[in-house]
Parts: structure tokens; C-alpha cells; sequence
């Protein structure tokens, strides 16, 4: 019984061990696809977006506001050590006083403020989302209609980029010089700005189609609520 015990084992152990690896190779082989799946989903997600519209002076735009928090940052740094420092010759030879740094302090935080009030509705970058159904053929890659839907890039207070994604009928035409956009009020656009403005100069002819769509949607559905 012991001899035959041990041929018994000896032909099921190969079968054991190869099923495992069978196993194995399977699990593996399906890992590797859904791996390898969702990576290309993740591409073809990023094809969806065209950048369709970017300002001219986006980039001066961003290093003002970054020069401007950078300048409030360092005065704001340099005051407590100036106070503490302040009987020191070469600072009373300076004529550096407490209203002189007072002084600084608030020119320096109002213009960092002002800079940022300015520059937060204005649109660096616009990106066009397109729909699958959008490739079928070239004369739908352009069709814009009041659903169609874009992202807007403006600037945060460090001069990070911020994205407001919406739709073209969440949007009135500005009545100021420097709106092109305003967001229609229950739209919820997160911490981003209610207002948008874009420079004026020669845009694409999809942007161009963007301003007149929300224009003409606005005329056919009267007036709506402003966003405050």
C-alpha cells in the first residue's frame, strides 16, 4: 500500500503543478489586459480635448500675478525682522521707519490684490471637448451648439492654472468691455470666477462660433438670471 500511495502521488503531482501554473498564467495574461486597457482608455480620454483658443499674454499674465504674491511675500517676511532691527544704523541711515514699512506693506498687498481681481476672469486657455459621436465625419468636428462643452483655463492667485468645465448654454454674453462671458446664476462653477473675458483679436472660427452660439442662445431663450 505504501508503494502504491507513493506512484499515486507521483502522477498527481505533475498534474497539480501544471494546473497551477495554467492558473497563474491566466491571471496574469488578464491582468495584463485590463492594464493595458484602461491605459488606452486613459489616452483616448485625453484625445477628446482640443485646445482651440490661447491668449496671447497668458504667460505675462501668470508671471505678473506670481511677481506680484512673490514681492507681498518677501515685504511681509522682511517686517518683523525690520521692526526687531529697526534702531540699527544702517536702517535709520535709510530712513526706514514703522509708517514707511506700514506704508510698503499696504501699496504692495493692494496692488497684489488688484492684479488678482483683474486677472482672475481672464481666459488663458480653452479647450473643446468633443463627443465620440463628434469624429464621424469633418464637418461635425466643428459643429458648436449650446450643449456642446468646453473648459476654460484661467488663473488662481498663485498663477496656477484653474478649469472651469461647462456648457455653452451656462453662459450670457458680457455687457462690460472686458466680459465676454458671464455664468448664468444656479450654475455651479465650484470656486471658480462667474465672469470671463477674452482678449480682443482675431479668434479661431471655433471661438468665434462660441460667442455668436451663446448670443443666439440667449435671444431665443430671453433673458436669464445673472450669476453674482
Amino acid at each position: 500500500m505504501t508503494r502504491l500511495a507513493a506512484f499515486r502521488t507521483l502522477c498527481v503531482a505533475p498534474r497539480l503543478r501544471v494546473v497551477g501554473t495554467s492558473s497563474y498564467t491566466r491571471y496574469a495574461s488578464l491582468v495584463k489586459t485590463r492594464l493595458y486597457t484602461v491605459d488606452t482608455n486613459a489616452k483616448e480620454g485625453q484625445g477628446e480635448r482640443e485646445l482651440v483658443y490661447q491668449a496671447e499674454v497668458g504667460e505675462a499674465a501668470k508671471y505678473l500675478k506670481l511677481m506680484s504674491v512673490s514681492s507681498f511675500a518677501i515685504a511681509g517676511v522682511a517686517s518683523p525682522f525690520i521692526v526687531i532691527f529697526r534702531d540699527n544704523p544702517a536702517l535709520v541711515e535709510a530712513n526706514v521707519n514703522l509708517s514707511v514699512l506700514g506704508a510698503s506693506l499696504l501699496a504692495s498687498g493692494l496692488s497684489t490684490f488688484l492684479i488678482h481681481k483683474f486677472f482672475s476672469p481672464f481666459v488663458t486657455k480653452i479647450y473643446l471637448h468633443k463627443s465620440h459621436s463628434t469624429f464621424a465625419n469633418e464637418e461635425s468636428e466643428h459643429l458648436i451648439t449650446p450643449f456642446t462643452k468646453i473648459t476654460l483655463e484661467t488663473l488662481s492667485l498663485l498663477g496656477m492654472p484653474r478649469y472651469t468645465t461647462l456648457q455653452l448654454r451656462d453662459l450670457l454674453p458680457g455687457d462690460k468691455n472686458l466680459e465676454t462671458w458671464i455664468v448664468k446664476s444656479g450654475v455651479n462653477t465650484g470656486k471658480g470666477p462667474k465672469t470671463f473675458w477674452l482678449e480682443r483679436r482675431q479668434h479661431k472660427e471655433e471661438v468665434k462660433k462660441m460667442i455668436q452660439v451663446v448670443k443666439d442662445w440667449q435671444s431665443s431663450q430671453g433673458t436669464g438670471g445673472r450669476s453674482v
